[in-house]
């Protein structure tokens, strides 16, 4: 039987598709969902990842820490500079800085007001679906105003728990398909400009508090919102009882593109979130009080002295909510820029044209339209392709807060790592020169190297080397190739695409994406396989440009592979067994090297995203280098039940003990667990090197003298690393669990 979860009642919503082509798609109707008494939250509501459920803070001390601003001190008048109002101009200082919202009362718009706009909102909501999509209107042929659904822009996407009605207020001489006002209740239009027009005084004084407050001449931002060219946006927002609040949110995060939002609320109270100390907390909003947010055009005003609020809007499992939000905007044509402050120029920002502004932000330019497109299986067993914004890119347009899709560290455990102390006697540097076999190979030097080695490699899992042999030239030859390809197009960058078994992604892409609603990790990356050469030409996605990438990174892999050999050879001897144990199982003709590229833009929250998450590597031996962000580097590791930054110098060379060397060695070395982070303040790459034995080879742990304490299996490396891929990365060293006995 056909799900009734729609009650046939949709919004239609006309979308411009990935082929420029104008598509109407239907959405549906939620007021109806929850009419219905729908018990289950239909899939397309899941904005929220199920491991990743929404849970929010309440705030201490609300008188203090949330207090509300009186806006009869702040008004301009004769008796107005008493001291109350300057203690209540330190108090908006403080609360919109910390917070970028704020609490309003005795704001002098009247109750009767009030109440006459709770109730057209209630009075228009409460009308028959045939009769409220009567007020339906579009503006440039795409984005649907009046009656619908928020911000829909593809047929795929998650859709929020909302139905809003969407009107523009002032100028009056903009399109009439903007004034999409309902007929009935009558009185709507009426009501809701007189609400208007009392806000918009409130916003002129809150506008010169807020300069006053920041010591500045009180009209700098408000002569950028003249009241006759001044744009006000209105939005009700309708929020019905949901199945699932911990699954689905009403409104995604954001932050607004207005200079000021002015917000009432009535119903259920309690779903406006803000994002503050890496916590999402409950905004203390009494229904009884209206609500003024900073928006992003303010805060370019402001040289970022004020913050937009980063938001974000919970559902309710008892009870409906709904909220009227205006936004004031300066015309779409004006240009702003930020504030001036005496002595040396600090400006953050620059000079925009607010059009413009908003025409990037409601492309969602987080996205900046550059996709990485990735194959996946779903749980059908069906063959698709998913779409993955590319990093590198949103970090190029300025992105100022995470999108939601790429916080992979719950906000309530935010990254945190320890410092090396004395890293020269902690995590010294392997001098690879000391290791080679020669005739004056056996002296003191030689025998104290091999002990620090396999004390390091035991301890930490992973090592610097120096003296490694690799000509510096080489070096700067991979940094140079690696650097340029990063630095062309998006539309170059993804000519060096190719595909394994129809399903994972080679060359240019995002690292891992094995689902379309999974948690994203803040990477671009550059997959190929260097060798054998035999292997699948679908992995051998060399990019042509630069012309001699494949050239340079060649001749660095053939010093790599003679690196590690020599120290498979050195951690057997470290470990008292025969010096060619491990390496057999290397044959230089057959064993596979894999060049992963990792490019790591910054960041706007390095502490909600990973540039990698938690992972053991699959390899025998992984051969590093780095490049890019100065000081502590972005690579961590889990020791002693701890996050450990690795003290890395960029000169230096770093090898990690993989899953297989762990098996080879039985246990006597140890894979590291590790996770990348990323950097607020500059881009990082790095080139990673996986060296592994051939996937038909049968790998064992290797045999000591006396009774059998054999803890790992022989495995076929192939049957391995399929495992590997299966097994979720969040649960340490799970997928070594496969050779264990």
């Amino acid at each position: 039987m056909e799900i009734k979860e729609d009650g046939n009642c949709f919004h239609e919503v006309k979308i411009t598709d990935q082929d420029g082509l104008l598509r109407t798609i239907k959405v549906p109707v939620v007021q109806q969902l929850a009419l219905n008494g729908l018990k289950h939250l239909p899939d397309r509501y899941i904005n929220v990842p199920p491991d990743h459920p929404v849970v929010s803070y309440s705030v201490p001390d609300l008188s203090q820490t949330f207090p509300a601003i009186d806006v009869a001190q702040l008004t301009i008048g004769p008796r107005s500079e008493c001291l109350g109002r300057a203690q209540e101009l330190v108090k908006l200082a403080r609360v919109a800085k910390e917070w970028g919202l704020f609490l309003i009362i005795n704001h002098g718009i009247e109750d009767s007001v009030l109440r006459g706009v709770e109730d057209v909102v209630r009075g228009f909501f409460g009308l028959s679906f045939e009769e409220k999509k009567l007020s339906v209107g579009t503006y440039m042929n795409v984005d649907n105003m009046g009656y619908g659904h928020n911000f829909v822009r593809s047929e795929n996407q998650r859709l929020t728990w909302i139905d809003r009605l969407a009107m523009k207020a002032a100028p009056r001489e903009a399109s009439e398909g903007l004034h999409v006002w309902p007929q009935n209740p009558a009185n709507f239009r009426q009501v809701m400009e007189e609400y208007v027009e009392g806000a918009r005084k409130v916003c002129n004084h809150l506008l010169e508090a807020l300069a006053e407050s920041l010591s500045l001449e009180k009209h700098v931002f408000l002569r950028n919102l003249d009241s006759k060219s001044s744009e006000i946006n209105v939005r009700v927002n309708y929020y019905p009882q949901c199945p699932r609040p911990d699954l689905s949110l009403g409104i995604t995060p954001h932050s607004d593109g207005s200079a000021l939002t002015f917000l009432m609320q009535f119903g259920a109270t309690g779903g406006l979130q803000v994002l503050k100390d890496a916590k999402w907390v409950t905004v203390p909003w009494p229904e009884n009080m209206l609500l003024v947010g900073v928006g992003d055009l303010l805060e370019i005003m402001s040289n970022g002295r004020l913050k937009s609020a980063w938001h974000r809007v919970a559902t309710k499992a008892d009870g409906e909510r709904l909220s009227v939000a205006l936004f004031f905007n300066p015309p779409s044509e004006a240009e702003i820029e930020p504030v001036k402050d005496e002595g040396p120029s600090n400006e953050s920002y620059k000079k925009v044209i607010v059009g413009d502004y908003e025409y990037k932000l409601m492309e969602i330019k987080e996205d900046g339209n550059c996709f990485h497109e990735v194959k996946i299986t779903d749980q059908d067993g069906l063959l698709r392709t998913v779409k993955v914004p590319v990093v590198q890119q949103l970090a190029l347009n300025g992105l100022k807060h995470l999108p939601d899709r790429f916080i992979n560290v719950p906000p309530d455990h935010p990254v945190v790592s320890s410092s090396v102390p004395d890293p020269s006697q902690t995590f010294p540097a392997i001098d690879v020169a000391q290791l080679r076999i020669g005739p004056e190979s056996e002296g003191p030097g030689r025998a104290q190297e091999l002990v620090k080695l396999a004390r390091v490699a035991k301890e930490w899992g992973l090592f610097l080397i120096i003296n490694h042999g690799i000509e510096d030239s080489v070096l700067r030859g991979v940094e140079d190739v690696v650097r340029g390809f990063f630095g062309l197009s998006f539309e170059e960058k993804k000519l060096s695409v190719g595909t394994y078994m129809n399903v994972d992604n080679m060359g240019y892409g995002q690292n891992f994406v094995r689902s379309e609603n999974q948690r994203l990790t803040w990477i671009d990356r550059l997959a190929m396989k260097a060798a054998p050469r035999e292997a699948s030409e679908g992995l051998h996605v060399w990019p042509q440009n630069p012309a001699n990438f494949r050239q340079v990174m060649e001749e660095y892999v053939e010093g790599a592979r003679k690196v590690c050999n020599l120290l498979l050879e050195a951690l057997a001897e470290s470990l008292s067994l025969e010096k060619h144990v491990f390496l057999r199982n290397l044959d230089s003709k057959s064993s596979e090297i894999n060049v992963r590229v990792n490019y790591y833009p910054q960041c706007p929250r390095p502490d909600l995203s990973l540039g990698i998450t938690p992972h053991s590597d699959g390899s025998a031996l992984t051969f590093l280098m780095q490049f890019g962000a100065t000081g502590a580097g972005g690579l961590q590791v889990l020791k002693d039940a701890k996050w450990v930054t690795v003290p890395w110098p960029e000169n230096m060379l770093l090898v990690g003990v993989g899953d297989l060397l762990e098996i080879m060695s039985n246990g006597r070395l140890k894979s590291a667990w590790h996770r990348v982070a990323t950097k607020a303040d500059g881009e990082r790459l790095s080139v990673t090197l996986f060296y592994n034995p051939p996937s038909v080879a049968e790998i064992e742990p290797v045999k000591d003298e006396g009774p059998s304490n054999e803890s790992y299996k022989k495995v076929i490396v192939g049957d391995y690393m399929r495992n590997y891929y299966k097994i979720s990365p969040t649960i340490d060293k799970q997928a070594i669990n496969f050779a264990k006995i």
